[in-house]
């Protein structure tokens, strides 16, 4: 009953079922050999990883285009998965890194554009009478931790 139950979560959608409870953890446990792999044997030594989120520092732009190659290799080959065409190799002074619902810089990081933005519209549907006072509350206290976690004191002083 539990591998039919697993099985029917894990077809429901094309790669990680984003928004189902499992979806961490069949990411922590598919990828768990990937991140000592990775770690260990290619020696990336700036290797975060996020459910399926994989951030990779390094000063030689080349060294990370090989890095690539041999993560495409490894995920074909080993985990039969295939890397999402939208992955990035770009210089971090000028963009920051946009990961796990922030914009990271070298001193600082900012709450990502798309969450301000969700908060804005929260607030104002609840100033508007849109929404109750306890839905409103119920919604921004997620918001809040992530707040309590970048730097958005004016933006903070708002909500």
């Amino acid at each position: 009953w539990l591998l039919k139950l697993l099985k029917g979560i894990i077809d429901s959608a094309k790669g990680v079922p984003i928004g189902n409870y499992l979806s961490q953890f069949f990411a922590n446990l598919y990828l768990a050999y990937f991140d000592h792999w990775i770690k260990e044997d290619v020696k990336c030594k700036y290797y975060y990883r996020y459910a399926d989120d994989i951030v990779i520092l390094d000063n030689n732009k080349d060294h990370l285009k090989n890095i690539l190659i041999a993560i495409k290799f490894y995920f074909h080959n080993i985990l039969k998965l295939e890397l999402k065409p939208n992955y990035q190799v770009f210089p971090i002074e000028r963009r920051g890194i946009d990961f796990v619902g922030y914009v990271f810089r070298h001193k600082y990081r900012l709450l990502r554009k798309s969450i301000k933005t969700k908060i804005s519209k929260l607030v104002y549907r609840y100033t508007n009478n849109k929404i109750s006072k306890d839905v409103f509350e119920s919604r921004m206290t997620s918001y809040r931790g992530w707040l309590k976690f970048c730097n958005s004191k004016h933006f903070s002083d708002i909500v």
